[in-house]
């Protein structure tokens, strides 16, 4: 009888023993879980943090270029003439807005006099 008293003592510890293992590992589980997804966490802030500031910047970056390409546009509207002086067929003349020495408005009005 002592000897079958034993062996169930010996199971009875082994399956509480088993039973500790078991709810350590589902503990250490669970830890090993919960850091992982704090990790991905972690990594998914990061990479949107990444996302902003590249769009932040191609965002900038395409501000410069529209603002250069308005600047260009201005440069060649000034280049335009705005008006056409042919006092001779074969001697044409085309004076830009920078080329104007008097203003106009005073030539009018000596041409209106005269």
């Amino acid at each position: 009888m002592t000897k079958l008293r034993i062996k169930d003592a010996m199971k009875s510890r082994k399956v509480a023993y088993i039973k500790w293992l078991v709810l350590l590992e589902k503990f250490l589980y669970g830890e090993l879980v919960e850091r992982a997804k704090e990790k991905e966490e972690k990594e998914a802030k990061s990479a949107i943090e990444e996302d902003s500031l590249r769009r932040e910047i191609f965002e900038e970056y395409i501000a410069h270029l529209q603002e250069k390409a308005k600047e260009k546009e201005r440069k060649r509207e000034e280049k335009k003439p705005l008006m056409l002086i042919v006092p001779d067929v074969k001697d044409v003349y085309t004076p830009l807005h920078i080329d104007v020495i008097v203003p106009l408005f005073d030539v009018v009005s000596t041409l209106n006099y005269s």
